[in-house]
């Protein structure tokens, strides 16, 4: 059961295959991929959900969408019907008109969710008279389609039968069989005409289940849109996180080089300004102590003058001796 959960359905042929056999935007399979440039026919609007045709089938974007894309960029979720149309603002224009028209929005009786609107009563005569919002009441109008086509083609073939069996009876009985009156022709249309009735009530019952998985359907589309968009801004943001992070880190380094280089620098400097004030001062040293020598000689020369030169001294004059 949980491969048949995984298993998604192609948007143009309608089977079902595994998510990542299909493509990102338009939700194809790699047949109709390949057949979408040759396909010039009716396909559904990744975006508005409409149908369009008389372009290439494997855009998926209407061109209404396509020149909105180009003027207001890509669109977000519409806050009524979810759908991922809204271009302006954060409703879609499709709900902002209906809104105008049919007031605010009211409860699908399919989808059971608040999006629908209370149309006039031709409009609910369409489908079966109940309040349906949008995607509901396309999915509605496309089972009944395919209802009604099918029970025209299973009538015609009917008919086709019975009208060669009628002519075999014909051929083989002419002369034997008389001929059918008008009454019993008369009461062969009501038959025909009772049973294509139930056929159609029938039609009716079983669309609506068919009605909800097709709402299902498109809700899964626009859901998958919407997380891929998601997904392709979080991945754009992560990768600009990501680079600014790396030239934080570059200028981080940068930064300790540059630091490292000043750091060396300056312990060259004081190793090469500690070496300079050693020398000086050694020198001064030197200085100081051939100065300390020099003031030592001469104030003992100055001693020995100052004796000699002395009045009384035995050595001052010749006239003192006896």
């Amino acid at each position: 059961m949980g491969d048949v959960s995984a298993l998604f359905a192609c948007t143009k042929c309608h089977q079902k295959f595994p998510f990542g056999k299909l493509s990102g935007s338009q939700m194809q399979c790699s047949r109709c991929r390949k057949e979408g440039s040759k396909f010039l026919g009716p396909a559904v609007c990744t975006y508005c959900r409409e149908e369009f045709s008389g372009v290439d089938a494997g855009s998926a974007i209407c061109p209404k969408c396509q020149a909105s894309v180009k003027q207001y960029g890509k669109p977000s979720a519409c806050q009524i019907c979810n759908v991922i149309a809204a271009f302006i603002g954060s409703k879609c224009k499709r709900c902002v008109v209906s809104e105008d028209k049919w007031g605010p929005p009211v409860t699908c009786d399919q989808c059971k969710q608040k999006c629908a609107f209370n149309r006039d009563e031709p409009s609910k005569r369409k489908v079966d008279k109940r309040i349906l919002c949008w995607l509901c009441t396309i999915a509605y109008k496309r089972v009944l389609a395919k209802a009604k086509k099918k029970e025209n083609d299973t009538h015609s073939a009917g008919n086709g039968i019975q009208s060669h069996k009628r002519r075999s009876e014909h051929s083989g009985h002419s002369i034997t069989q008389p001929p059918r009156s008008s009454n019993q022709n008369s009461t062969g249309s009501p038959k025909k005409a009772k049973s294509s009735a139930q056929n159609l009530n029938k039609a009716a019952t079983v669309s609506t289940d068919s009605t909800g998985n097709a709402y299902m359907h498109d809700m899964n589309i626009v859901l998958i849109t919407q997380l891929r968009e998601n997904v392709e801004s979080l991945k754009k943001s992560l990768a600009a996180k990501e680079k600014e992070l790396f030239d934080k880190e570059r200028k981080m380094t940068d930064l300790k080089t540059l630091k490292m280089e000043m750091d060396k620098a300056h312990r060259d400097k004081i190793s090469t300004m500690q070496a300079n004030h050693t020398k000086v001062v050694e020198g001064l040293q030197r200085r100081n102590n051939e100065l300390l020598k020099q003031v030592a000689s001469l104030s003992k020369a100055t001693k020995r003058g100052l004796i000699n030169s002395a009045p009384g001294s035995r050595s001052g004059s010749p006239a003192s001796r006896p």
